[in-house]
């Protein structure tokens, strides 16, 4: 299978099985922890790795192979400390990850991306993190890309 991505005007066509899903709003954040972020739109998915009734924090793997995973976060708040964005499979692998400081701005677009081998139902989740009080994440980009031929479902 070759796979493509064709865009005339505001149309995309997908041919190879990929997903890219995003928020319309900020999550809040806790000082020092963690938050899986839970997208609520989509702007494609030709494969059904979102499935917001079901797990609607994951991009799930239906065949395994080789998967470009990558996301992009928006934060505002405290203009201080550190803003992370990370990739996480299956609740537990960090694939990939990217910490910003924050100093003299309160808003900040960290993003980050990974290449990594999924078997079936395997999942991806994005996660945010900031070490200050009063910070909101915003998931402007979480996508996937199969690398590997994956017939589309």
């Amino acid at each position: 299978m070759v796979g493509k991505l064709l865009a005339t005007g505001d149309v995309n066509r997908v041919t190879t099985p990929t997903a890219r899903v995003y928020r319309t709003a900020p999550e809040s954040l806790v000082n020092g922890t963690a938050k899986v972020l839970t997208p609520d739109s989509k702007i494609w998915d030709n494969n059904v790795f979102w499935n917001p009734a079901a797990n609607p924090t994951r991009l799930t793997v239906r065949s395994g192979g080789v998967y470009l995973v990558g996301a992009q976060l928006e934060y505002n708040g405290i203009t201080s400390g550190r803003r992370v964005v990370i990739l996480r499979a299956n609740g537990v692998d960090i694939i990939s990850d990217n910490s910003l400081s924050v100093s003299n701005t309160n808003l900040v677009r960290p993003s980050t991306a990974s290449i990594w081998a999924f078997e079936a139902d395997d999942y991806v989740e994005c996660l945010a993190f900031a070490n200050a009080n009063g910070v909101t994440a915003e998931l402007e980009n979480f996508w996937i890309v199969a690398i590997t031929p994956e017939a589309v479902i």
